[in-house]
């Protein structure tokens, strides 16, 4: 039976990393994980960080890093963690100020660019996910931010909220995605997708998922992807649901998975589709299984999921 391979979030042992570094990395490799995501480098050089790992046989996947420390100096902490190896790195948190409202937003706007920017030029992939929360801004202010960073995002999910005229100097002829069903056909995607890729030629990887409620109880998910030149259409999966939340993120990470495994195209996009649909089965925010073969055996049709 395949497994993921699993990373610890150093933060959890934080305290232990401060006063044994090399000895807690070696009590989680002893522990079974894989790799680790960084939390902080304890006042070590990228290079020390890189050699130890490399030395007890962890990976460093990905790494936290508070806005303020990334702003101290964005191209040496991106530069730093790059050369560790990490292949993703998330600001957790934004301080009010920074959200939608507040008084330094726009600052963050333009900081969010520059570090796509930079995150470009040390080969880390950018993934995006517009996710709009009505509760943090209009439709229109998450539109206007999220398009522009667009010219940095390699991998995008979703496709909103994300402006995409069918003239930039005159946006009273409207939008492309204007008119497009919730549950577009093939064709009206793909045309979508093209027109995406048309303005926007550094995307390397657009998906979305499409959700059917046939109840409160049941849904079906498939998803489009747009890769390597082609549109895909998933398979359509049909479940029953104990908890929504999180779905998405499984669709996200089970896509990114499949990604950095080489996957073919069309396996991508079931492979994600399937491991969101094994999480609307689990309870919490968190798609928990690490059985990559339960959801292979799910994205090939070779049984169904009920509760």
């Amino acid at each position: 039976m395949k497994k993921f391979p699993i990373a610890l979030q150093l933060y959890s042992v934080r305290g232990d990393m401060e006063a044994d570094f090399t000895g807690t990395l070696k009590k989680v490799k002893a522990l079974g994980y894989d790799g680790v995501e960084f939390a902080g480098l304890f006042g070590r050089s990228a290079q020390e960080v890189r050699a130890q790992l490399d030395e007890i046989g962890l990976r460093g996947i990905s790494a936290h890093v508070p806005y303020a420390e990334m702003m101290t100096d964005p191209e040496k902490v991106l530069g730093d963690y790059a050369a560790i190896g990490c292949a993703y790195i998330a600001i957790p948190y934004a301080e009010e100020a920074y959200r939608p409202g507040g008084e330094k937003f726009e600052e963050m706007v333009e900081n969010a660019k520059m570090l796509g920017r930079i995150a470009k030029e040390k080969g880390l992939p950018v993934s995006f996910d517009g996710n709009f929360r009505s509760t943090l801004w209009t439709w229109d202010e998450a539109r206007d931010f999220c398009t522009e960073c667009l010219p940095y995002v390699d991998v995008l999910l979703g496709i909103e909220p994300y402006h995409l005229w069918k003239d930039e100097n005159d946006h009273s002829k409207g939008d492309w995605k204007d008119g497009v069903p919730l549950q577009p056909s093939y064709e009206q995607q793909d045309e979508i997708f093209q027109h995406f890729i048309e303005r926007y030629p550094n995307l390397k990887c657009i998906a979305r998922h499409v959700r059917y409620a046939h109840s409160g109880s049941e849904n079906s998910l498939k998803a489009f992807m747009w890769y390597d030149g082609h549109t895909f259409e998933s398979k359509l999966f049909t479940f029953n649901i104990l908890d929504r939340v999180g779905g998405g993120d499984a669709f996200a990470s089970g896509l990114i998975y499949a990604m950095l495994h080489n996957y073919r195209a069309m396996d991508m996009i079931n492979f994600a589709v399937a491991s969101s649909a094994i999480k609307h089965t689990i309870h919490g925010d968190a798609n928990i299984t690490d059985d990559v073969s339960t959801i292979r055996n799910l994205m090939n049709m070779n049984y169904d999921i009920k509760r």
